[in-house]
């Protein structure tokens, strides 16, 4: 049961390139929250090296390895591996939100939100808006 205490885990993939996209959208989204102290990060790796950046977050940190010992998996291959290991991660007592690095959250208290919408609602997302 969702309730204005359920911890929110934001999943991410990157790879050497997408860091500092990943690591501005996390700082902002730990800003705006009306409580970080529920909210938490699993990194997935898509290639071997650990990005010690993601320290400087400010809130609970999980990194997992998606790309074999000394590889790198990229692309859609790679988003497809971290949205798996996302989903098979995905349980009752946390809400689990799945964003892309370059993904930025402007609205304060977004976190309040997203628990309210889950009250109502299995799943929620966003829409997707042509161009133009």
């Amino acid at each position: 049961m969702i309730n204005e205490k359920t911890p929110i885990r934001i999943h991410t993939s990157v790879d050497d390139r997408t860091v500092p996209y990943a690591l501005f959208m996390l700082k902002t989204l730990v800003s705006v929250t009306n409580k970080p102290e529920l909210l938490s990060v699993t990194v997935h790796n898509l290639n071997s090296r650990s990005h010690r950046e993601f320290e400087q977050v400010g809130c609970t940190l999980c990194e997992k390895p998606v790309a074999p010992s000394g590889g790198y998996v990229g692309g859609s291959t790679g988003h497809g591996l971290a949205v798996t290991t996302a989903l098979r991660e995905a349980c009752n007592d946390e809400i689990h939100v799945i964003a892309d690095s370059d993904t930025v959250v402007v609205m304060k208290g977004w976190d309040d939100v997203v628990r309210k919408k889950l009250s109502s609602f299995d799943i929620i997302g966003a829409t997707y808006e042509d161009i133009g």
